[in-house]
Protein backbone atom coordinates (compact mmCIF):
# COMPACT_ATOMS: atom_id res chain seq x y z
CA UNK A 1 0.00 0.00 0.00
CA UNK A 2 1.46 3.59 -0.91
CA UNK A 3 1.87 5.59 2.13
CA UNK A 4 3.35 8.65 0.99
CA UNK A 5 2.10 11.37 3.18
CA UNK A 6 -0.38 14.27 1.91
CA UNK A 7 2.15 17.58 2.25
CA UNK A 8 0.73 20.72 0.99
CA UNK A 9 -0.60 24.05 2.87
CA UNK A 10 -2.91 23.83 5.24
CA UNK A 11 -4.82 27.25 6.88
CA UNK A 12 -4.14 28.73 10.23
CA UNK A 13 -7.08 30.54 11.34
CA UNK A 14 -5.41 33.02 13.26
CA UNK A 15 -3.14 34.62 11.24
CA UNK A 16 -5.77 34.05 7.86
CA UNK A 17 -2.38 32.73 6.00
CA UNK A 18 -0.75 29.53 5.39
CA UNK A 19 1.82 26.82 6.44
CA UNK A 20 3.45 23.89 5.15
CA UNK A 21 1.57 20.69 6.68
CA UNK A 22 1.96 16.97 6.44
CA UNK A 23 -0.55 14.47 7.46
CA UNK A 24 -1.57 10.58 6.39
CA UNK A 25 -2.85 9.88 3.19
CA UNK A 26 -6.55 10.67 2.66
CA UNK A 27 -8.78 7.89 1.67
CA UNK A 28 -11.54 8.03 -0.72
CA UNK A 29 -14.91 7.47 0.94
CA UNK A 30 -17.46 4.76 -1.21
CA UNK A 31 -18.37 7.60 -3.91
CA UNK A 32 -15.22 9.13 -4.05
CA UNK A 33 -12.24 9.27 -6.32
CA UNK A 34 -8.63 10.20 -4.96
CA UNK A 35 -6.48 12.62 -7.56
CA UNK A 36 -2.57 12.64 -6.85
CA UNK A 37 -2.41 16.52 -7.86
CA UNK A 38 0.07 17.47 -10.62
CA UNK A 39 -0.34 20.96 -10.90
CA UNK A 40 -2.81 23.54 -8.81
CA UNK A 41 -4.45 26.55 -10.08
CA UNK A 42 -4.75 29.47 -8.26
CA UNK A 43 -7.46 31.84 -8.44
CA UNK A 44 -8.73 35.11 -6.82
CA UNK A 45 -11.84 33.16 -4.71
CA UNK A 46 -8.31 31.38 -2.57
CA UNK A 47 -6.72 34.33 -2.06
CA UNK A 48 -10.11 36.47 -0.61
CA UNK A 49 -11.29 33.08 1.39
CA UNK A 50 -7.41 32.79 3.00
CA UNK A 51 -7.80 36.27 3.98
CA UNK A 52 -11.07 36.39 5.08
CA UNK A 53 -12.38 33.31 6.00
CA UNK A 54 -15.77 32.97 5.62
CA UNK A 55 -16.55 29.49 6.06
CA UNK A 56 -14.55 29.48 8.84
CA UNK A 57 -12.12 27.18 8.06
CA UNK A 58 -10.50 24.71 10.91
CA UNK A 59 -6.78 24.90 11.08
CA UNK A 60 -5.18 22.77 8.79
CA UNK A 61 -7.84 23.13 6.05
CA UNK A 62 -6.27 22.85 3.03
CA UNK A 63 -7.43 25.09 0.57
CA UNK A 64 -7.56 25.29 -3.44
CA UNK A 65 -10.65 25.14 -5.95
CA UNK A 66 -8.64 23.60 -8.87
CA UNK A 67 -6.53 21.34 -9.86
CA UNK A 68 -5.36 18.57 -11.86
CA UNK A 69 -3.90 15.40 -11.90
CA UNK A 70 -4.10 11.45 -11.69
CA UNK A 71 -6.73 9.15 -10.12
CA UNK A 72 -4.52 6.69 -8.19
CA UNK A 73 -7.67 5.56 -5.74
CA UNK A 74 -11.62 5.13 -6.00
CA UNK A 75 -14.05 4.18 -3.05
CA UNK A 76 -15.74 0.60 -3.05
CA UNK A 77 -19.27 2.44 -5.24
CA UNK A 78 -16.80 3.88 -8.02
CA UNK A 79 -15.48 1.68 -10.80
CA UNK A 80 -11.80 0.89 -11.03
CA UNK A 81 -11.81 2.25 -14.66
CA UNK A 82 -11.29 5.99 -13.15
CA UNK A 83 -7.53 4.60 -11.78
CA UNK A 84 -5.34 6.21 -13.63
CA UNK A 85 -7.75 8.68 -15.59
CA UNK A 86 -5.77 12.19 -15.71
CA UNK A 87 -8.31 14.28 -14.42
CA UNK A 88 -8.86 18.86 -13.47
CA UNK A 89 -11.64 19.76 -11.14
CA UNK A 90 -13.01 22.29 -9.73
CA UNK A 91 -13.32 21.30 -5.76
CA UNK A 92 -15.78 23.24 -3.51
CA UNK A 93 -14.83 25.46 -1.03
CA UNK A 94 -16.01 24.05 2.23
CA UNK A 95 -13.81 20.85 1.12
CA UNK A 96 -10.16 20.24 1.04
CA UNK A 97 -8.76 21.27 -2.01
CA UNK A 98 -5.50 21.06 -4.36
CA UNK A 99 -3.43 22.50 -2.36
CA UNK A 100 -1.93 19.57 -0.84
CA UNK A 101 -0.63 16.66 -2.58
CA UNK A 102 -3.61 14.47 -2.80
CA UNK A 103 -7.69 15.72 -3.11
CA UNK A 104 -10.72 13.85 -2.44
CA UNK A 105 -13.16 14.17 -5.04
CA UNK A 106 -16.39 12.89 -6.45
CA UNK A 107 -16.05 11.73 -9.85
CA UNK A 108 -19.05 13.90 -11.34
CA UNK A 109 -16.57 17.43 -10.35
CA UNK A 110 -13.95 16.28 -12.59
CA UNK A 111 -13.64 16.72 -16.11
CA UNK A 112 -10.97 13.76 -17.91
CA UNK A 113 -7.94 15.07 -19.76
CA UNK A 114 -6.83 14.71 -23.18
CA UNK A 115 -3.21 13.55 -23.71
CA UNK A 116 -2.23 16.41 -25.04
CA UNK A 117 -3.32 19.09 -22.81
CA UNK A 118 -0.97 19.37 -19.84
CA UNK A 119 -1.48 19.45 -16.39
CA UNK A 120 -0.33 23.21 -15.93
CA UNK A 121 -2.91 24.28 -18.17
CA UNK A 122 -5.38 22.04 -17.43
CA UNK A 123 -4.98 23.26 -13.35
CA UNK A 124 -5.74 26.66 -14.54
CA UNK A 125 -8.97 26.46 -16.63
CA UNK A 126 -11.90 25.10 -14.20
CA UNK A 127 -12.46 28.75 -12.22
CA UNK A 128 -11.50 30.95 -15.30
CA UNK A 129 -14.07 28.92 -17.60
CA UNK A 130 -16.76 29.01 -14.99
CA UNK A 131 -16.43 32.73 -14.34
CA UNK A 132 -16.44 33.65 -18.36
CA UNK A 133 -19.17 31.24 -18.89
CA UNK A 134 -21.64 32.71 -15.87
CA UNK A 135 -20.77 36.20 -17.47
CA UNK A 136 -21.60 34.67 -20.47
CA UNK A 137 -24.98 33.76 -19.71
CA UNK A 138 -25.44 37.13 -18.02
CA UNK A 139 -26.96 38.73 -21.35
CA UNK A 140 -29.81 37.20 -23.55
CA UNK A 141 -28.04 35.72 -27.19
CA UNK A 142 -28.99 38.48 -29.63
CA UNK A 143 -26.85 37.41 -32.85
CA UNK A 144 -24.40 40.47 -34.51
CA UNK A 145 -25.60 42.83 -31.47
CA UNK A 146 -22.15 45.00 -30.42
CA UNK A 147 -20.43 43.94 -27.27
CA UNK A 148 -17.54 45.59 -25.71
CA UNK A 149 -15.10 43.10 -23.28
CA UNK A 150 -13.11 45.67 -20.78
CA UNK A 151 -9.91 43.78 -19.75
CA UNK A 152 -8.42 40.84 -21.26
CA UNK A 153 -7.14 38.80 -18.50
CA UNK A 154 -8.03 34.70 -18.06
CA UNK A 155 -11.42 34.90 -17.82
CA UNK A 156 -11.95 37.71 -20.49
CA UNK A 157 -9.92 35.96 -23.11
CA UNK A 158 -12.24 32.76 -22.80
CA UNK A 159 -15.28 35.22 -22.79
CA UNK A 160 -14.09 36.86 -25.91
CA UNK A 161 -14.58 33.33 -27.77
CA UNK A 162 -17.64 32.24 -25.98
CA UNK A 163 -19.12 35.63 -27.50
CA UNK A 164 -17.65 35.11 -31.32
CA UNK A 165 -18.97 32.12 -30.90
CA UNK A 166 -22.76 32.87 -30.27
CA UNK A 167 -22.20 35.36 -33.19
CA UNK A 168 -21.71 38.57 -30.95
CA UNK A 169 -19.70 41.54 -32.43
CA UNK A 170 -17.12 41.91 -29.71
CA UNK A 171 -14.77 44.69 -29.57
CA UNK A 172 -12.19 44.51 -26.76
CA UNK A 173 -10.99 47.52 -24.59
CA UNK A 174 -6.96 46.59 -23.72
CA UNK A 175 -3.58 48.11 -24.01
CA UNK A 176 -2.07 44.70 -23.95
CA UNK A 177 -3.62 42.78 -26.60
CA UNK A 178 -2.00 42.27 -30.00
CA UNK A 179 -3.76 42.29 -33.52
CA UNK A 180 -2.59 38.92 -34.40
CA UNK A 181 -4.22 37.98 -31.06
CA UNK A 182 -7.11 39.87 -31.60
CA UNK A 183 -7.43 38.26 -35.03
CA UNK A 184 -6.95 34.72 -33.72
CA UNK A 185 -9.91 35.18 -31.88
CA UNK A 186 -12.52 36.88 -34.19
CA UNK A 187 -12.66 40.78 -32.52
CA UNK A 188 -13.98 43.45 -34.29
CA UNK A 189 -11.56 46.10 -32.81
CA UNK A 190 -9.32 46.74 -30.45
CA UNK A 191 -10.14 50.04 -28.20
CA UNK A 192 -6.86 51.15 -26.21
CA UNK A 193 -8.14 53.85 -24.56
CA UNK A 194 -12.41 54.35 -23.61
CA UNK A 195 -12.01 57.89 -25.52
CA UNK A 196 -11.60 55.80 -28.80
CA UNK A 197 -15.11 54.45 -28.06
CA UNK A 198 -17.92 56.09 -30.84
CA UNK A 199 -20.59 53.61 -30.34
CA UNK A 200 -22.91 52.18 -27.69
CA UNK A 201 -22.86 49.00 -26.76
CA UNK A 202 -25.55 45.88 -26.08
CA UNK A 203 -23.61 44.88 -23.19
CA UNK A 204 -20.20 45.37 -21.89
CA UNK A 205 -18.00 43.25 -19.57
CA UNK A 206 -15.40 45.23 -17.45
CA UNK A 207 -12.96 42.80 -15.46
CA UNK A 208 -10.96 46.12 -14.22
CA UNK A 209 -12.93 47.32 -10.95
CA UNK A 210 -16.19 48.42 -9.91
CA UNK A 211 -16.06 51.99 -10.29
CA UNK A 212 -14.16 51.21 -13.84
CA UNK A 213 -17.23 49.25 -15.12
CA UNK A 214 -19.54 52.20 -13.40
CA UNK A 215 -17.51 54.92 -15.25
CA UNK A 216 -18.64 52.70 -18.34
CA UNK A 217 -22.45 52.57 -18.02
CA UNK A 218 -22.39 55.55 -20.52
CA UNK A 219 -21.53 53.78 -23.37
CA UNK A 220 -24.26 51.47 -23.15
CA UNK A 221 -27.77 51.12 -25.79
CA UNK A 222 -30.76 51.80 -24.32
CA UNK A 223 -31.93 49.01 -22.22
CA UNK A 224 -28.45 47.98 -22.09
CA UNK A 225 -26.24 45.17 -19.64
CA UNK A 226 -23.15 45.47 -18.14
CA UNK A 227 -21.11 42.90 -16.39
CA UNK A 228 -19.00 44.00 -13.53
CA UNK A 229 -16.66 40.98 -13.19
CA UNK A 230 -13.75 41.76 -10.63
CA UNK A 231 -15.90 43.61 -8.05
CA UNK A 232 -19.24 45.41 -7.22
CA UNK A 233 -20.54 48.53 -8.93
CA UNK A 234 -21.13 51.01 -6.76
CA UNK A 235 -24.11 52.77 -5.95
CA UNK A 236 -25.01 55.18 -9.35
Amino acid sequence: MNTEKNQGWGYLSHQHTLIQTESDQPVPEENQILVRNAAIGINPVDWKFIKTNPLHWPDGHIPGVDGAGVVVAVGKKVSQDWIGERVAYHQALAHNGSFGLYTRLFPERVMKLPETLSFAMAAALPCPMLTARQAFEKIPLRKEFPVLVVGLGAVNKLLVQMLVQADFRVDVLSKNISEAEAQSYGIRNILRFPAEIKQPYFAIYDAISGAHAAEMVPHLKANGHIICIQDRIPAL
